[in-house]
């Protein structure tokens, strides 16, 4: 499931302005909430295209059954010629361990092994 976010001309603009920053990106996806299963950020990861970029958070956090360490890997596409933000919620993901995180994380960027 996709859902979109249609920012006002103002918002596109200063997130245009703003050299387009992961972090702002991502504040305005998400009204700068964490998600409360991996609250803990680790990083962003970012890939850019002609007219639109694609943010990848990496989180952590703790499972709740096993308190094992627990990874969330979170999708958001900004189109900046549409002033759109897509919620890419199929393409997120929970991850067991940081290796298959960045596994996947790799996929969505088509990167090399050993990149990330």
């Amino acid at each position: 499931m996709t859902m979109i976010k249609k920012l006002t001309e103002k918002e596109n603009e200063n997130l245009v302005k703003g050299g387009l920053r992961k972090e702002a990106i991502w504040q305005k996806a998400y009204n700068g909430n964490a998600n409360f299963v991996t609250p803990f950020l680790e990083k962003f990861y970012y890939r850019q295209e002609k007219g639109s970029c694609m943010v990848i958070e990496l989180s952590s956090g703790k499972g709740f059954m096993r308190n094992d360490d627990i990874y969330g890997v979170t999708v958001v596409t900004y189109n900046w010629e549409k002033g759109e933000i897509k919620l890419e919620q199929d393409k997120s993901k929970m991850c067991e361990s940081l290796k298959e995180a960045k596994e996947y994380i790799r996929e969505l960027l088509e990167m090399k092994e050993g990149v990330i």
